[in-house]
Order: C-alpha cells, then sequence, then structure tokens
C-alpha cells in the first residue's frame, strides 16, 4: 500500500480526485451535523427533503473514496504480482519476447500478418487495455489521445507508437505494454481504425470466444 501510494499521487487524476474528496468529507460531515443537531433541537421539523441531502452527499463521499483508492493501488490490482490489466508482473518478460497473442487463450489472432493487423490489434486491445479502457465509451482510448495530440486531429501512428512503450514513465499508474513491437505496431494501427470507423468494440456475449490452437487444453475443448 506504501509503495503504491507515492505512484498514485504524483498523477494529475489522482490529485484532483483527492481534492474532491477532501472537500466531500468536510461538506458531507458537516451536512451531516447540522441536520443531527436539527434534528435534537427540532425533530417536528426535519423532513424527508432534509434528511436526502447528508444521504447523497455520503453517497458521493464513498463513491469518490473507491476512485482514490483505486488510483492508490494502481498500476497493480496485486501489488507487485499483478498490473490492473489482469497480467501478472512475472509474465512480462515472456510476452515482451514472444508477444502476448502467442501465449494468450482467448484471441482469433496468433500471428500478424499485414492482412489483419486490424484484427490483431483489437485482440491486443481487449487482452492489455479493455480492463481500463472503452474504445468509444467511459475513458475511450480514442479520447485519450486525441486529447494528447489534438481533438478532431488524425491520430498518427508513429507518435503512439512512440508513447505506447514509454507511458509507464510519465504515468505510472498505467501498467506497461506487455506486447512486443509487432503487436505495438498492431495495436497503434486499431487504435487509429477506430478513431477513423467510429467502431465500437464488441462484447464476447456478442460475437462468441475464439480459443487460441496452441493454447487448448482439456479445460477449453
Amino acid at each position: 500500500m506504501t509503495a503504491n501510494m507515492s505512484t498514485a499521487v504524483g498523477t494529475m487524476g489522482f490529485e484532483q480526485y483527492y481534492e474532491s474528496l477532501k472537500y466531500m468529507i468536510v461538506i458531507a460531515l458537516s451536512s451531516i451535523g447540522i441536520v443531527a443537531g436539527l434534528a435534537l433541537l427540532f425533530p417536528a421539523r426535519i423532513n424527508f427533503k432534509l434528511v436526502i441531502i447528508p444521504c447523497i452527499l455520503a453517497f458521493s463521499f464513498l463513491g469518490l473514496f473507491e476512485r482514490v483508492r483505486e488510483f492508490i493501488r494502481k498500476p497493480y490490482v496485486i501489488g507487485n504480482y499483478m498490473y490492473s490489466n489482469m497480467i501478472r508482473k512475472e509474465d512480462y518478460p515472456l510476452y515482451k519476447k514472444d508477444g502476448i497473442l502467442k501465449h494468450a487463450t482467448y484471441t482469433s489472432v496468433h500471428e500478424i500478418t499485414e492482412e489483419n493487423k486490424i484484427e490483431a490489434g483489437e485482440n491486443i486491445f481487449m487482452l492489455t487495455c479493455s480492463r481500463c479502457h472503452t474504445t468509444q465509451g467511459i475513458n475511450s482510448i480514442t479520447y485519450v489521445f486525441e486529447r494528447m495530440y489534438g481533438m478532431g486531429k488524425p491520430l498518427e501512428t508513429e507518435a503512439m507508437a512512440a508513447y505506447i512503450p514509454n507511458m509507464h514513465t510519465g504515468r505510472t499508474y498505467m501498467p506497461p505494454f506487455p506486447g512486443n513491437k509487432k503487436e505495438l505496431d498492431a495495436l497503434v494501427t486499431y487504435i487509429k481504425h477506430l478513431q477513423a470507423s467510429g467502431e465500437s468494440l464488441p462484447g464476447a456475449q456478442d460475437v462468441g470466444v475464439n480459443i487460441n490452437p496452441p493454447n487448448t487444453n482439456s479445460r477449453t475443448q
């Protein structure tokens, strides 16, 4: 917990939530205290509308607290063992060398070609990014890069390919990119495709699940 705190405090996003949390604590406790005092002094004047305000503030405080707690433990979901993308830290050297697609169980692509690069990028996004990012919704990956390089401007694959391998250095609450160079190229091609097409990533419940043949076993057959 202590080791991850410095990582989170160093991020702009965490600092914004942290400031909001401080104000929310003061406002929520003050309103609860005022309503409690009024209830003791003038119990007949307490009504539902008056009570609902501190209740909403208290729930808002809990929501902000949970968001802050998430930032505190990032980039890990299990400290120094598993990153928030659900990939174990000890597996990174293997994925950097061979690529994550080769060892992934659920992927429709395990060898990248020019013809399947966008499909491969979709699989890589699903495996490495989708725990925290959407394609076109909340925390959209296209919006993140547009905010960095200019809203409404076509994204440049070269700029994204230069940033992603080093993103953990600048935003240490994000896990490092686990794939190899070919997978990085496929991922940025897919992100650029998302911006141009406006497509959303379909869920497994709609498209089904593809199992990587080299990783089939008795439990997945």
